[in-house]
């Protein structure tokens, strides 16, 4: 093999983008480790970016139940949804343009109101992330005594079904 550092890696970020599966992903690495058998220098020069491209391409391939974490919806999502705006959810089916999800919401302290994104200044409501005026829509009471009941009922609220991927702020998985 008379291929340059440049032309390995370009190789590589191309077979990585070109492969449809977790074998022919795995080829590819078992690929490039053989290079490196051959080459143990161009280890020291390897691009760091080569490693997120693969765990990128990786997670993508991963079967949809796999994928599990976080997402931040935009504000007339969360209200078309009649949910709070961030939630935790398992990724159960993926198109180009939204995921379909099964999901909970999460109740963690913040200042920012998970259901409107105004700011928060009561200390119950920080504690669990929806102010007074939204928390009105689930029923929410603003006890500090009735903490522990407020982080039950936010967390019962779930949703199961498609979100647009143009509705989400921020993803985490």
């Amino acid at each position: 093999m008379n291929m340059t550092e440049l032309e390995i890696y370009n190789k590589f970020e191309q077979d990585v983008a070109k492969a449809d599966n977790l074998q022919k992903l795995e080829d590819v690495g078992n690929w490039l480790a053989g290079i490196f058998l051959i080459k143990p220098e161009y280890k020291d020069t390897l691009r760091i970016d080569l490693g997120n491209i693969y765990k990128t391409k990786w997670r993508k391939l991963q079967p949809n139940q796999q994928k599990r974490g976080t997402i931040y919806l935009q504000k007339w999502l969360a209200v078309k949804m009649e949910t709070p705006r961030e939630l935790e959810v398992a990724i159960i089916g993926e198109t180009e343009k939204a995921y379909k999800v099964d999901g909970r919401a999460i109740a963690t302290p913040t200042s920012i109101c998970r259901h409107c994104g105004r700011d928060l200044t009561h200390p119950v409501s920080v504690l669990y992330g929806i102010g007074p005026e939204c928390g009105k829509h689930y029923h929410i009471p603003q006890e500090e005594k009735d903490i522990e009941k407020i982080r039950d009922m936010i967390t019962s609220i779930t949703y199961q079904g498609w979100i647009p991927k143009s509705g989400i702020m921020s993803k985490n998985f």
